[in-house]
Formats: C-alpha cells, sequence, structure tokens
C-alpha cells in the first residue's frame, strides 16, 4: 500500500505544486505583515504654503478706518453690496501702479493707505459720486 505524502497525496507533480503554492503564499503574507513602511521620499517635500491673503475687518481700530474716500472706493468697488468686475480690474490696475502687492480691501479700510485713497479716488476720476 503506497503512503501518503507530506499534503495528503500520492501524485509527486500534485504534492510538489502544492508545496510550492504554500510555500509562496507564506511567504506573501509574512512579506506583507512583516514589512517595514515605505521610507521617505527625499525628492518629495511637502509643498510651500503660500501665504493667505485675509481681508481685514474695518472694525479693527487699531489699523484700520473706513474715511470718506475709503466709502467712496468702497461704493464704486462693490455698488449695491456686490462686486464689478470692470470697477475691480480698474481698482487693482491702479494698485499695481501705485501700491504693488496691496489689495483692494486694504486700500479702502488701512488708515496707513489714507493718503493712497485720495489719490487713486482722483485718478479714477470718483470725486463726484
Amino acid at each position: 500500500m503506497a503512503t501518503l505524502g507530506i499534503l495528503g497525496t500520492r501524485h509527486p507533480i500534485i504534492a510538489h505544486t502544492l508545496a510550492v503554492l504554500v510555500i509562496v503564499s507564506v511567504v506573501f503574507l509574512s512579506s506583507c505583515i512583516w514589512s517595514p513602511s515605505p521610507a521617505p521620499n527625499p525628492r518629495r517635500s511637502s509643498p510651500t504654503p503660500t501665504p493667505v491673503h485675509r481681508s481685514p475687518s474695518p472694525t479693527d481700530r487699531n489699523n484700520f478706518s473706513f474715511d470718506s474716500d475709503g466709502q467712496i472706493l468702497s461704493n464704486y468697488w462693490k455698488p449695491n453690496g456686490v462686486v464689478d468686475s470692470q470697477h475691480t480690474e480698474a481698482l487693482n490696475a491702479w494698485l499695481a501702479q501705485n501700491a504693488p502687492g496691496t489689495d483692494i480691501a486694504t486700500l479702502i479700510f488701512n488708515n496707513r493707505f489714507a493718503t493712497q485713497r485720495s489719490k487713486a479716488v482722483a485718478d479714477l476720476g470718483l470725486g463726484n459720486r
């Protein structure tokens, strides 16, 4: 009577195939379980955070004020409370020439830009508004 092999079969090719499958499965599973987490890629750095330009609050009494020129510019920029894209472009063009790096809200509300507000009102022909 023939004896059974290790994996319970009498046929040597089937026993060999089953043994190989068991070994490959054990090796694969152990590599999945015991493999260390991948090392960080030294070439891939975290993205540099871009500065967020926060609109200034007109209620901050330390740096902000709201004068008549600010009111004129605010009404020009946002007639009836809605931003006008053509007026926004005109104000940004004026700012690029006269106060580079300054946003519209800062021009309107920051007390350090009082003289620039007066100049903007004059340059944009808004004095009669």
